[in-house]
């Protein structure tokens, strides 16, 4: 039986952002566009936004098992210069046929590129995983399974180097126990490569809670600790911190400086009492029974993303093994992080920044406002803030007062900037353009 297929939800949202840019800022571009045009160049119709029904099926054989969404298609995908060659790539995600995956299905990541003959697939990478007993593992819940699960996919630019995650989080709904992987990839020219660092990030069992303490719990000499506690390494040494998963609760909601493609998530339809009854009801029965017990939500989130995106972090980049290497010889110093790392304690003058660009005014501008921890409502502003060793967001843009927070030099700084800014365009820099 396949999966029924529900009108997708339209998640809209526009804010005016008037102190950080004095314009509204755009609502990015139409994810529709760049997924149905992936959607021609693999064969595969756009899917994205899309939300399913899915039973949960008891056969004779006293078996329980998860139904499958029975549609392949493009769920979302990105188009920009990944590999800096002055023209437009695609990064597309897509749920399509695997001859590696025993469901015969697997979530692919894919780099589509216009060449002389055309638009072609140049780098494939499906996200299956080689579990402890030998055997690859589709964990998205798509291909079914009883599972409950969350699916992220994001990005993020580390230096001059595009990188692409996938992340997935699973819960039994009849049973106990709980599984999550991560796994990482980065462009080399036009080709997709695993980060190695990610290759053993998989954990599965119960409690979960058991991994995320696991790093004191072998400090403190426990030998059950010391597997789990490299999955944690492993996970740091990704640039991530705070690895304490859990629905609505991933990566990339903990991590700042990154942008989400994808999130997709198999929820339940019933209550767990009502699953609980007629589970038990199955097993006292001898009748292969079906219920509509999950909702699988496809939420393509690349129409967030803003056309510039700010780097991750500038001081590290993956080797050709997926092996984080430091760049800068001293990465202590944060001055380099700053477009004017004095403005908080002298006098600017227009003389000094007669030579800046439009964005580096504005940017320097909301420079002095990220030092004293204000939190952006500019995706792009916070992105690019988030990126930097030294900034610390707490203090909503509503709560951010000019008069008690800003010193002297800072107030006339920021005044000299905008000023500065406005003389050179009217409007100042548009943000998330």
């Amino acid at each position: 039986m396949i999966g029924t297929a529900l009108p997708g939800q339209a998640v809209l949202a526009a804010k005016r952002v008037t102190s950080e840019s004095g314009e509204t800022s755009s609502e990015g571009k139409s994810s529709a566009n760049a997924g149905q045009k992936a959607g021609k160049i693999e064969g595969l119709n756009y899917i994205g936004g899309k939300t399913y029904t899915l039973n949960l099926q008891y056969s004779k054989e006293n078996s329980m098992t998860g139904e499958a969404v029975g549609e392949t298609g493009v769920l979302a995908a990105v188009s920009r210069d990944f590999d800096y060659d002055g023209a437009d790539e695609i990064f597309s995600v897509s749920y399509k046929d695997s001859t590696n995956s025993p469901t015969g299905r697997a979530i692919t990541f894919s780099i589509l590129k216009e060449t002389d003959g055309g638009w072609k697939t140049v780098s494939e990478q499906e996200m299956l995983y080689l579990d402890y007993q030998g055997n690859y593992r589709e964990m998205s819940g798509m291909s079914g399974g009883t599972a409950f699960s969350e699916v992220s996919v994001f990005l993020r630019r580390l230096d001059e180097q595009y990188q692409f995650f996938y992340e997935v989080y699973e819960e039994s709904s009849v049973a106990t126990g709980q599984s999550w992987n991560i796994q990482g990839f980065y462009l080399d020219g036009d080709e997709l490569k695993k980060m190695e660092t990610s290759t053993d990030i998989f954990y599965e069992g119960s409690p979960i809670s058991e991994l995320w303490d696991s790093k004191a719990a072998a400090e403190s000499g426990e030998d059950w600790a010391l597997e789990n506690a490299n999955i944690i390494d492993a996970y740091e040494n990704l640039i991530f911190s705070d690895p304490n998963i859990s629905f609505d609760h991933m990566t990339v909601d903990q991590n700042q400086g990154m942008y989400q493609v994808l999130r997709m998530k198999k929820g339940s339809l019933v209550s767990d009492e009502e699953r609980s009854q007629w589970i038990s009801g199955c097993y006292n029965g001898d009748e292969a029974r079906s219920m509509k017990c999950y909702s699988y939500k496809i939420n393509d989130l690349s129409n967030e993303i803003p056309n510039i995106i700010q780097g991750y972090r500038t001081d590290v980049i993956f080797d050709e093994n997926g092996t984080a290497e430091s760049s800068a010889a001293d990465t202590t110093d944060t001055t380099s992080e700053f477009i004017i790392p004095d403005s908080d304690s002298r006098y600017l003058s227009r003389e000094e920044l007669s030579n800046m660009s439009l964005q580096q005014l504005n940017y320097a501008k909301n420079e002095i406002y990220a030092r004293k921890g204000r939190v952006f409502q500019s995706p792009e502003l916070q992105n690019y803030f988030g990126s930097k060793s030294w900034y610390h967001g707490s203090i909503a843009a509503d709560d951010f007062k000019d008069s008690t927070m800003l010193n002297d030099y800072e107030r006339a700084n920021t005044e000299l900037l905008s000023k500065v800014e406005h003389e050179l365009a009217p409007d100042g820099y548009q943000l998330d353009k």
